[in-house]
């Protein structure tokens, strides 16, 4: 039997009986709500957003708007620095980049590993239009080589870009190196005063220079004698090795062994004390070379078999071969004996009237 507004549940567990009355407020509940008005927000899709994502959402990376870490930065532009400067001085392609006065001042990667900026100017050169074609041209090599230095994952684009600082502090010195201030000008630079030899300002008497220099020549230094260097420091004599050095010393010395064959005089000496070759080497023809070619490649084609021989070899097969060559070898000698021993007289004569008959 139901009663409203309860529910009598009976639960059975293990041993015992357990009985409840719990009220029902689902329909109180239903009601409140219905009263109250509070009901479930719908859902609501935004259209204003294009169903298909544009290329640019899929082109940017996890690092765009971050910044990188300040160290590795600074430790990168070291790194590129020293190779890109050894590259342009000692690289493959450093022969177009060479003569032109190009110094590298600076090397700085963008803090996104995108760009790598290449701060120059040159000193020597007058047109910078043509330098930069240089650069941008080789620009493409030179990350190439970079990369297979494997200085980080992927080498980021380089531009070559002019330092202006630099290159207008330059075009100053050179101006000013140039410029013809006129005679009457008056250094201010407290630079230009300096003198490379020192002055002295003492009086001296006339002849001071010549008694010097007499003085000089007629005084006689007493040198102490020194004690003879021991040599035989822990057992190694120094003395025998340094004797040895220097004979091998006077030996490389030598008239045959000097360069300098220009100076007629030791030249005629080398060739007057030189004797003549009995066994010269003389290089063969076409001809020649081919056939001494073709019997090194028999040779080495008849040691390969031998190898090959070997490697196969097998005791039972050898002694197989080596008994049926001793038997044949005894058959054709029984068969050389036998027909030594038979004589003409074995033979019966036939008459060649019988023959013609037949």
């Amino acid at each position: 039997m139901r009663i409203p507004h309860l529910k009598s549940c009976i639960q059975l567990q293990k041993c015992y009986l357990h009985s409840t009355n719990i009220l029902t407020n689902r329909q109180a509940a239903n009601a409140m709500t219905k009263v109250l008005g509070m009901k479930k927000r719908k859902f609501y899709f935004d259209d204003s957003r294009p169903a298909i994502p544009s290329p640019e959402n899929f082109s940017k990376g996890s690092s765009d708007g971050k910044r990188g870490d300040p160290r590795r930065v600074t430790i990168l532009n070291k790194l590129f620095m020293r190779h890109i400067t050894d590259q342009m001085a000692t690289g493959q392609y450093a022969s177009e980049i060479l003569g032109h006065g190009i110094e590298v001042n600076k090397v700085k990667v963008t803090p996104d590993y995108r760009i790598l900026r290449v701060y120059w100017i040159a000193r020597k050169s007058k047109s910078d239009e043509a330098i930069e074609k240089i650069l941008i041209r080789n620009a493409g090599f030179l990350r190439h080589e970079l990369s297979s230095l494997q200085l980080m994952g992927k080498i980021p684009v380089i531009q070559f870009i002019k330092d202006k600082e630099y290159g207008s502090i330059s075009e100053v010195d050179n101006r000013l190196a140039i410029a013809d201030f006129g005679e009457d000008h008056i250094p201010l630079d407290p630079a230009d005063k300096l003198k490379c030899e020192l002055e002295l300002c003492v009086p001296l008497e006339e002849n001071i220079k010549e008694r010097i220099k007499e003085s000089e020549e007629f005084s006689e230094i007493e040198d102490v004698p020194l004690p003879a260097m021991p040599q035989n420091v822990l057992g190694l004599d120094h003395a025998a090795i340094l004797n040895k050095v220097k004979k091998l010393m006077k030996k490389s010395e030598a008239i045959h062994r000097q360069s300098s064959t220009g100076n007629e005089e030791t030249w005629a000496k080398f060739k007057l004390n030189q004797s003549v070759n009995a066994d010269p080497l003389i290089f063969g023809t076409g001809k020649t070379q081919r056939e001494a070619f073709k019997e090194f490649l028999q040779k080495r084609q008849l040691m390969k078999q031998k190898a090959r021989r070997l490697k196969n070899y097998t005791p039972d097969i050898e002694y197989i071969k080596e008994e049926l060559q001793e038997r044949h070898n005894m058959n054709m000698l029984q068969k050389f004996n036998m027909w030594e021993n038979v004589d003409d007289n074995d033979f019966i004569e036939e008459d060649p009237d019988d023959l013609e008959v037949k």
